[in-house]
């Protein structure tokens, strides 16, 4: 009796084994796809971001430069105008220091946290 159950055991070993590795094969695969799809995103997403900061500085730094020079024009002293602007961004960089965990950190956190969860639930 213990003979049979060891023939039949083969049997089915024999006509698993194949299906088994065909099954890991595949999870592999779409293993390896989903995380390619998952790096192309974050590229495009990261790429895209970086073109947006990239022009948005550009248009920041001429249109400070312009209001530093247009104010000081009114004032009548140059140098006056880019003091009240680095003054500004002086006050706008201690004021993002106070309250950044509140203002930045955690409305990112949970963006990021809510298009990953988005993201599982899509697929």
């Amino acid at each position: 009796m213990s003979e049979e159950y060891k023939n039949e055991y083969e049997k089915l070993w024999e006509e698993w084994l194949p299906r088994l590795k065909e099954y890991s094969n595949n999870r592999i695969e779409l293993l390896k796809l989903t995380l390619v799809e998952a790096i192309a995103k974050m590229t495009a997403a990261a790429t895209a971001n970086l073109l947006l900061f990239l022009s948005f500085f550009a248009f920041f730094v001429f249109i400070s430069l312009g209001l530093a020079l247009y104010i000081g024009h009114v004032l009548g002293s140059y140098y006056l105008g880019f003091i009240l602007i680095a003054g500004f961004y002086l006050l706008l960089f201690l004021v993002i220091l106070v309250f950044r965990k509140s203002m930045i950190e955690k409305p990112i956190i949970n963006q990021t946290i809510k298009k990953i969860l988005e993201d599982e639930h899509e697929n």
